[in-house]
């Protein structure tokens, strides 16, 4: 090979020597020729929904299969399948096959030796995950590692727990070592790698251990030891563990870090210390002499570290003690480094020699033992009876004797084998046996922890936010101490962050709790005979974590900033954006609607949707929760929270309708074409029919198809004869119920998720649908009449009050949903930004749908050959009625009904979505006690949704709906959005909710959103809420008109909400004490804030609370 040729190229006059430009490896550039362009437009419209629709619906074929094989299914069993569950896998993997056909997969070729039927694949591995891995996975039902996440999918979730993955969780620090385990047991296939003990080893497991011990040390490279703390230095060699300590010494590393006494050079400072400390020659230091000692101010934190070393409570300490203990702290992995150091500090003469009892002083505080006795263990060493051992005396004799300790040490030191619990004095050597929450500790053979001294946060676990108290009298606590008796075969120690000594006297300083608070951890020690003891733990519970400026505890958060973008844009966009908005621009001057509808979106749209977010988000609550700012208007929390449920109970009934018309839209010729069905009645004609001049009496197979197919509203008379509830709507309305309680039983968790489809959808199919409709007949005539500007329409008020009124009830402001779904925001979250973008997109939506609806329209006009006033109507009459007949005249109609109505789906779904949500989230918030049975109280509130919704699914059921659409959410969600503004910008106070907003965002709002919060939105809201009650209209259907009672029930069920604003302001009033004026002082002032009006300072008595700005 060779470099290819050099190109010269002109440069300064000069010519230069440039090499070729390489190709990026990394970059593949993508060049499509007109017609490959061309032929990916045509595949996008015609073929990509088939494909979406066959692998939609074979996602939902697996689901049950999946379901019923996971059921009484045992998750530790390891005998093989039954048969009738090998059958659900191989219908799984054929249901699989197909769905990825669908998606474009008709060809996988599988390289490589490929495992026979009979050879169970254990597990599926990838150098590098990519949703491709999903493949193999689903074609082979084979197990993979996985994200816990991921089983909390609807639908596919199940699939995933049926496959037996492994999961790992980035929030469990203890995941990963778990996800490595369980893919070691699955890997051994059952065949054990443990060495088996021969001959004499069986009944002699001493024996047994030893060995193994040795061909470990052999395999390593490494000396065999046990220096009484038995296989530390051997497990560190490979496992990085510590030296083995108490955890008073766990407590003296930390006041080491604090005080700044671990320096990065800590081997000279060791060095120095050292010397120091030998020429003090055993001179006991008090506490001022200790500080100059250490070159520190006297302090708490000093006091604390010398309490630590004055074991007798006689105001002195062996600085020598300090030195070995911060030679352990600095470098915990050196034992023997320690053990020498200690030997020099101790030496009374050139030949580094100690005493008996200054050996025992050196063990006593390096390995955390207290009254050690070691008269048997100096003996052995000093076989001379020199009364002096030296260091190398030491190694040798532990070298040559690796268990010393059971002979030495276990024996003659019981407190090795209970830990000190009943000691009185806090020293090194007394408190082994006491928890420290919060330190990520190893526990060895001898019964002490060995420490991770790391100053990573990472690397351990959080300190309990009380601190650690150290107390002159330590009582008993047997349920902390651990057990290591030589003899002993399993122990099980629960360490709770509960089990914290009493303040006494000497309290080491307040260590605050990090972000994921304390933890309790249990753990199983098993020790065997000859001291070796081996450790797991398990995570059995989590604190509170971080705490929000409002004082309460961290809640849940949204897994990714977009789960909340598009649960907000889904809520925001539903069906009203399809059926309402074109036709309203339509009728009031087209093009000149956008003037009055973007003005009051500027002045009251925006700054009222902005003003639910920041309210949600700051103080992490619901829609009731939140008013603990101003606790007197709590009633308006209840008045959106029974709004939305009031929506829910008819609003899950247009989603029924949407799904029984897509299932019946998988036919060879669509149900509404033709007059010819046992549903039509002799007024029903086809558009093509035009034997009569008659029209006015005539019907089109859609219409009739929706009222009497559909509904069976030929069946009743009226409100008042409603029948039973039809079981085919029925059926639909329990599907969309059980939807609903899998996309919300798991919180944002699932409901983040579910929305990645049901927010995304809509936008897939009105851009297919656009594309469709602007090739049809007469679709340009159409959008034209949509965009067509009439200026004189804006002298006409009724065209700015339905403007107003499209702002009002498109935005979703004031069902509470928009203040559950920022609640679950961090706290530091733009909520800004998030308005601007979420409610521009929520316009722009509307817009742009107009030009989808108006295409159809204008091709529906043209093709019958009537004008568009004729075909263009608002409400279910355009969705249900003209729009299915304008699908069912084009080619493939079926295929276009499906695509249209999994979009209407969609649209519903994730606005139900929002309306549950504000519910559950408002209801748990404010009732603690329903937060841990969050899956129970989701499953009442929708089962008790689903069986109001029956009264609309009758043969009545119309009426019912009418009835609910004019009353449920009218003048009663305006009343309480009215109410909500009050609230906040007098009561609470514009500046106040600024310095709220600019503490989360670190920016204040202008004057322009404190003004229309102030003055114009409520204004604006007032003006509404006059004009629905001067304007109000009796509603109707069609002919029908309903009877006075059916109207004094509607106003009883609006009334019914808005009354609990005066009802809980009353209660309020009534259940503080004092008098009036103190209790509207309390009633009126943040919960936050109520030691103010003790002091009589109350700031909304001033003016100028309510002239700030």
């Amino acid at each position: 090979m060779r470099l290819p040729n050099k190109r010269n190229v002109e440069g300064d006059g000069k010519k230069m020597d440039q090499a070729p430009p390489t190709r990026n490896p990394f970059v593949h550039i993508l060049k499509y020729t007109p017609m490959e362009k061309a032929k990916i437009a045509l595949m996008t419209v015609t073929l990509f929904p088939i494909r979406l629709l066959v692998a939609a619906f074979m996602m939902l074929l697996a689901w049950p299969f999946a379901f019923l094989a996971t059921v009484g299914r045992s998750e530790d069993s390891v005998e093989p399948q039954c048969l009738w569950r090998r059958l659900v896998d191989i219908i799984l993997k054929i249901i699989m096959r197909v769905m990825w056909f669908a998606g474009g997969f008709h060809w996988i070729s599988v390289k490589g030796h490929r495992a026979l039927p009979a050879e169970a694949s254990i597990l599926t591995l990838a150098p590098h995950s990519s949703y491709f891995d999903a493949i193999p996975v689903t074609m082979t039902m084979s197990s993979i590692v996985m994200k816990a996440e991921s089983k909390d999918i609807p639908l596919w979730g199940t699939l995933i727990k049926y496959i037996r993955p492994v999961f790992v969780s980035r929030s469990d620090q203890n995941s990963r070592k778990m996800t490595v385990e369980e893919i070691k047991r699955r890997a051994h296939s059952g065949v054990s790698s443990h060495l088996h003990a021969i001959r004499g080893e069986k009944n002699n497991p001493a024996l047994f251990a030893v060995n193994v011990r040795r061909i470990m040390a052999k395999a390593l490279g490494v000396p065999i030891t046990d220096y009484s703390f038995e296989d530390c230095q051997l497990a560190m060699a490979e496992g990085q563990l510590r030296l083995p300590v108490d955890t008073c010494l766990l407590e003296f590393a930390k006041l080491v870090r604090r005080l700044g006494l671990k320096s990065k050079n800590a081997e000279k400072d060791l060095q120095e210390y050292g010397n120091r400390a030998r020429k003090l020659e055993g001179q006991k230091l008090s506490l001022e002499d200790f500080a100059q000692f250490l070159g520190l101010p006297v302090s708490d934190m000093l006091r604390d570290m010398f309490a630590l070393f004055d074991e007798h409570e006689n105001n002195c300490i062996d600085v020598r003690e300090y030195v070995i203990a911060l030679s352990v702290a600095c470098r915990p992995a050196k034992t023997m480094e320690t053990l020498k150091l200690a030997f020099k500090l101790f030496e009374s003469d050139s030949e580094g020699a100690i005493t008996e009892a200054e050996l025992s002083v050196i063990l006593k505080t390096a390995l955390g033992v207290s009254n050690l006795s070691v008269s048997r263990l100096f003996s052995s060493i000093d076989s001379n009876d020199t009364g002096k051992v030296t260091y190398d005396m030491f190694k040798r004799f532990v070298e040559e004797n690796p268990e010393f300790d059971e002979e030495f040490l276990y024996v003659v030191n019981p407190q090795l084998q209970r830990g000190p619990c009943h000691q009185k004095k806090p020293s090194l050597s007394s408190l082994a046996c006491l928890n420290l929450p919060g330190i990520a500790t190893t526990k060895t053979a001898n019964g002490i922890f060995c420490p991770d001294f790391t100053d990573e946060p990472t690397l351990s676990a959080p300190a309990s936010p009380v601190g650690i108290t150290l107390s002159k009298v330590i009582p008993a606590a047997p349920e902390v101490c651990i057990p290591t008796a030589p003899h002993s075969t399993l122990t099980t120690v629960q360490l709770c962050r509960t089990h914290l000594v009493q303040m006494s006297s000497v309290v080491a300083p307040e260590k605050p709790s990090n972000f994921m608070g304390p933890k309790e951890v249990e753990l199983i020690l098993v020790k065997e005979q000859n001291g070796v003891q081996f450790t797991s733990s398990t995570l059995v519970g989590a604190a509170p974590s971080q705490t929000n400026p409002s004082g309460e505890e961290e809640r849940e958060t949204w897994g990714k900033k977009i789960d909340f973008l598009l649960s907000v844009i889904g809520f925001a966009v539903d069906l009203a954006n399809v059926w309402r908005f074109p036709y309203l621009c339509y009728k009031n001057g087209g093009g000149a609607f956008l003037v009055p509808y973007l003005f009051f979106m500027v002045i009251a749209g925006m700054p009222l949707f902005y003003m639910e977010l920041a309210l949600g988000q700051y103080n992490r609550e619901g829609a009731a929760g939140v008013w603990k700012i101003c606790p007197i208007f709590k009633g308006v929390g209840f008045t959106v929270i029974l709004i939305s449920l009031y929506v829910g109970f008819y609003y899950n009934v247009i989603i029924s309708w949407a799904l029984y018309y897509l299932f019946s839209s998988f036919t060879g010729e669509l149900p509404w074409v033709h007059c010819n069905n046992s549903w039509n009645s002799l007024n029903c004609s086809d558009w093509a029919d035009n034997s009569t001049n008659n029209d006015s009496l005539k019907s089109t197979p859609a219409q009739e198809y929706f009222e009497r197919g559909v509904l069976h509203i030929q069946d009743s008379k009226g409100i008042d004869d409603l029948g039973r509830p039809r079981w085919q709507l029925t059926s639909c309305l329990a599907v969309v119920i059980i939807l609903l309680y899998f996309s919300l039983w798991k919180g944002v968790k699932t409901s983040g998720k579910v929305v990645w489809i049901t927010a995304t959808m809509p936008y897939v199919v009105l851009t297919v649908l656009l594309l469709r409709g602007v090739t049809l007949p007469g679709a340009i005539d159409g959008i034209k009449a949509y965009l067509s500007v009439d200026f004189l329409r804006l002298c006409d008020h009724q065209v700015w009050i339905e403007a107003a009124t499209q702002i009002c009830f498109s935005l979703g402001v004031g069902f509470g949903v928009l203040i559950a779904f920022s609640s679950y925001n961090k706290f530091s979250n733009n909520c800004y930004r998030d308005a601007i973008i979420t409610s521009s997109i929520n316009s722009l939506t509307s817009f742009f749908s107009g030009f989808v609806v108006f295409s159809f329209l204008g091709y529906l006009s043209k093709k019958h050959n009537v004008s568009l006033d004729n075909v263009a109507r608002d409400g279910a009459g355009l969705v249900f009625v003209i729009y299915p007949e304008a699908i069912a005249t084009l080619p493939g109609s079926s295929v276009w009904a499906v695509i249209f109505f999994i979009m209407l789906l969609t649209l519903g779904i994730d606005s139900a979505m929002g309306g549950m949500e504000s519910v559950i989230t408002g209801l748990i918030d404010e009732f603690k006690c329903l937060q841990k049975h969050r899956e129970l109280f989701t499953l009442f509130i929708v089962v008790s949704t689903f069986l109001i919704s029956l009264f609309c699914v009758t043969n009545g059921g119309m009426y019912v709906f009418t009835l609910l659409d004019h009353f449920a959410a009218g003048t009663s969600i305006l009343f309480g959005v009215l109410i909500e503004a009050i609230g906040i910008a007098w009561f609470y106070g514009v500046d106040r909710f600024s310095d709220d907003i600019e503490e989360m965002i670190g920016q204040r709002p202008g004057w322009y959103w404190r003004l229309c919060w102030k003055f114009v939105s409520p204004c604006f809201l007032l003006f509404m809420v006059v004009v629905s009650f001067a304007k109000f209209d009796p509603p109707s259907y069609g002919p029908y008109a309903f009877p006075p009672w059916a109207n004094m029930v509607g106003w009883c069920l609006a009334m019914s909400s808005m009354a609990m604003v005066p009802l809980y302001a009353i209660y309020k009033l009534c259940s503080l004490p004092g008098r009036l004026c103190n209790r509207l002082a309390y009633a009126i002032t943040p919960e936050t804030e109520h030691h103010l009006v003790d002091s009589g300072e109350v700031r909304q008595f001033t003016l100028h609370h309510w002239l700030v700005i």
